[in-house]
């Protein structure tokens, strides 16, 4: 009867342990050899080997990554913040929230945005602002501006709501879009087509590239006031001639 009044108390105080405990503010799951972290408010959960972290509320997977504020002063601040990073070698300088990035070799100081792929950097236009919503995916693109979005390979986003699919594309023009190869846009709210187009001029609003890497050249511009233009070696032939 002693016995099973004594089980009885323990179960008992078991019972009340586990209902009245709560896990601390900072507690983090950490698996893996040489990790170093910091986690203000916990919820870190480092699954690999030598990444070294200021992040709270993220799952990190991988090895060699690194998150931390450049200046020392700021070691108050996390640094990343309820995201998903998985890879290698990426690189989150200043700041990122609510990012999911994937791949090898990346930078990244962004919020809200996805990274898949290699070597692509992501920063807002000036020093220490970060890119927001944007996307990238693929290897070695460039976004420098808000709302950025880049799919291939090489490509450079610093205008605004810039979109670039392709393969060594420029897009510097506000709400540009550009789809193909070697094409630029530095005119707000134009549309670049084909392959390697000559520089837009002002009022351009759709072009379609002809060139080549050395030869740049247009082979048809809309302007903004309706005009359609086609190229040709010996002009320009504007289409008002046979209307």
């Amino acid at each position: 009867m002693k016995s099973l009044k004594l089980k009885a108390l323990l179960l008992l105080a078991i019972t009340f342990g586990l209902v009245s405990w709560s896990p601390p503010n900072n507690e983090s799951l950490i698996v893996g050899l040489n990790n170093t972290f910091r986690s203000s408010t916990g919820y870190l959960g480092i699954i690999g080997s030598d990444n070294f972290f200021d992040a709270r509320s993220s799952l990190v997977v991988g090895t060699a990554n690194t998150a931390s504020y450049e200046s020392p002063s700021n070691d108050s601040t996390t640094t990343f913040s309820n995201s998903i990073l998985s890879g290698t070698s990426n690189v989150v300088k200043n700041s990122a929230s609510r990012c999911m990035i994937s791949g090898n070799g990346n930078s990244v100081e962004a919020n809200a945005t996805v990274v898949s792929g290699t070597n692509n950097t992501l920063a807002g236009a000036t020093v220490g602002t970060p890119t927001l919503n944007s996307v990238a995916m693929g290897g070695n693109n460039q976004i420098a501006a808000g709302h950025g979005w880049v799919l291939g390979y090489n490509n450079t986003v610093t205008g605004d709501y810039g979109v670039t699919l392709g393969y060594g594309n420029n897009v510097s023009g506000w709400r540009g879009h550009v789809l193909g190869t070697g094409l630029t846009t530095n005119q707000p709210e134009s549309l670049a087509l084909g392959k390697y187009n000559a520089p837009l001029v002002t009022n351009d609003v759709v072009v379609v590239g002809c060139g080549t890497a050395t030869l740049p050249n247009t082979a048809l511009r809309i302007t903004s006031d309706g005009g359609v233009i086609l190229g040709r070696a010996q002009g320009d032939i504007s289409m008002g001639a046979y209307q």
